[in-house]
């Protein structure tokens, strides 16, 4: 590493010059013109400061110890934080810590402003999901001890972020790969706006593996409508709003959107008509008496509840129902495939509601275009997340069906 400060004038006969640092840092020859002019007389050649007889000597030479430190600091700075040194980064860093002239904006500053914004627009589960992500990479931070910023995310922060996720946090692979689909989506954004200028991450490839997941069939469902629970008013609000969702195909976020407006009497029976808030789309569905009743019980204002608390107490609800049966469960971890058992209530989640409409309403031979249409499914391979516990026999007779519908 060298680290000099030169005089440059436009021609040898020039009585003055500006100063200019030039430096040699890891092989990259890097200069930047100081906005600084001395006379030539006053300029001492190999002490590269100026001469104790120029009037603002002290303040020029110390002005110039600064910066020299200063890029000493930057240098070792990009070193302790295993960031690739380049033109462009010391050009970036020069400005900010030199010149003072940095707009910029830190990512953990950006990210959480990023889920500020997103809360009008996407849902409660989702922008909790980027504040685990948040939380994980400030936890990563410290392991690694390697700042984090928008010139981290890198082929080697994607290893070492990966290995982290599996070694030490012990968590699957598949959310490792949501946690890299939050990263990119903040990352993107980011891009877009002009704030950040790396693209290293758009490389980063999204592990993901199927799992089945678990529904709750028709004679489950019934156990849940039927259970008493009129002595505990928080688990009977949570019970009746997932079995809405059971009964209507409809996400946790829109379950808040259902009010007696949006029913309609149409030729075979009652529908529920909804703008649902993740793809920004109306939706059609059905509306059984199951359904009505649940929402007349509530004056079609169902109570208002995080997808957290939904999460813990429907699988106290469905534990109380006797849904308690084992359920063998494959799946990954560390990007290994590994096996064990639990109770069928300890799977249940929100997202089990809009799984069961689905599935069970296939399983009774209901065409999948009318499920799609009744969930809002654009996509094939999205809507057969949806029936994978379905037997190999139907799940067949689908993508026969999408076919037909393709051609």
């Amino acid at each position: 590493m060298n680290v000099h400060i030169r005089l440059l004038k436009n021609t040898k006969t020039d009585l003055e010059g500006n100063l200019r640092l030039d430096c040699s840092l890891s092989g990259i020859r890097f200069r930047k013109y100081l906005g600084i002019k001395v006379k030539s007389k006053n300029w001492n050649k190999n002490k590269e400061r100026l001469t104790s007889s120029a009037s603002n000597a002290f303040n020029v030479n110390k002005r110039l110890d600064i910066i020299t430190k200063k890029v000493i600091d930057i240098y070792y700075e990009l070193q302790n934080d295993e960031v690739p040194i380049s033109i462009s980064v010391l050009n970036e860093k020069f400005d900010e810590q030199i010149k003072g002239k940095s707009n910029k904006v830190s990512f953990f500053d950006f990210a959480y402003q990023y889920v500020e914004n997103s809360k009008s627009i996407k849902n409660e589960g989702t922008c909790q999901g980027y504040l685990y992500t948040i939380k994980s990479l400030k936890e990563f931070e410290k392991y690694s001890r390697r700042r984090i910023d928008w010139n981290t995310f890198d082929h080697k922060f994607y290893t070492t972020y990966e290995k982290f996720q599996y070694t030490i946090k012990g968590n699957s692979q598949n959310l490792f790969g949501r946690r890299i689909i939050d990263i990119k989506a903040i990352l993107n954004n980011a891009f877009l706006l002009g704030i950040n200028k790396y693209t290293m991450y758009k490389l980063f490839k999204v592990k993901k593996i199927s799992v089945k997941r678990e529904y709750l069939n028709d004679d489950e469902l019934e156990k849940l409508r039927s259970l008493d629970l009129s002595k505990n008013k928080r688990l009977e609000k949570v019970r009746d709003i997932f079995l809405v969702c059971s009964l209507t195909g409809v996400r946790f976020s829109d379950f808040k959107n259902l009010k007696l407006e949006n029913i309609e009497l149409g030729e075979n029976g009652r529908l529920i008509k909804y703008f649902a808030k993740k793809t920004q789309k109306h939706i059609t569905t059905l509306c059984t008496d199951v359904t009505l009743n649940i929402l007349k019980k509530y004056n079609f204002n169902l109570p208002s509840i995080s997808n957290q608390k939904m999460n813990l107490n429907i699988k106290v609800v469905c534990e109380l129902a006797g849904i308690n049966n084992n359920v063998i469960v494959n799946t990954y971890k560390c990007g290994k495939p590994i096996q064990f058992q639990k109770k069928k209530y300890q799977l249940i989640s929100s997202h089990t509601a809009r799984r069961s409409f689905t599935t069970n309403l296939v399983k009774k031979g209901i065409s999948n275009f009318s499920v799609m249409t009744a969930t809002g499914h654009k996509k094939e391979s999205t809507f057969l997340k949806y029936v994978q516990s379905v037997d190999n026999e139907i799940i067949d007779n689908i993508y026969k069906s999408l076919n037909r519908m393709a051609n």
